[in-house]
């Protein structure tokens, strides 16, 4: 049987050895740099933002552009063509098997009503 003094004992032994455990794997990260190596200058906000906000987009600008493209330069355009859309899962005769108080009516979705 356990009691509280036991128990907070448990908990203070248990915090301070993670603590120093803590300590003892950061002491590295705080060593000053190797003789003979560089020390560069800190990085501006502006370049840290350049770096973390512009390369992703410029990133997901060339794929676009890689994808894109080809279709531009056959004169498609952007324009989609929904006559070869598929609704997988849906009915087979379209939307028109969906209207209003048909016989699907009550099919799919929450069915809540209000």
């Amino acid at each position: 049987m356990s009691t509280p003094h036991s128990f907070l004992r448990r908990a203070v032994v248990a915090l301070g050895s993670g603590l120093v455990l803590v300590a003892a794997l950061a002491a590295p990260a705080s060593a000053d740099v190797p003789e003979g190596w560089s020390n560069p200058d800190e990085m501006s906000w502006l370049a840290l933002l350049g770096i973390v906000l512009g390369l992703p987009i410029l990133i997901a600008l060339v794929i676009s552009a890689i994808v894109m493209v080809p279709s531009l330069l056959r004169g498609e355009g952007f324009r989609v063509d929904t006559e070869s859309v598929t609704w997988v899962g849906g009915p087979s005769s379209g939307t028109a098997e969906l209207a209003e108080g048909g016989k699907h009516a009550d099919s799919g979705g929450a069915s809540a009503r209000f």
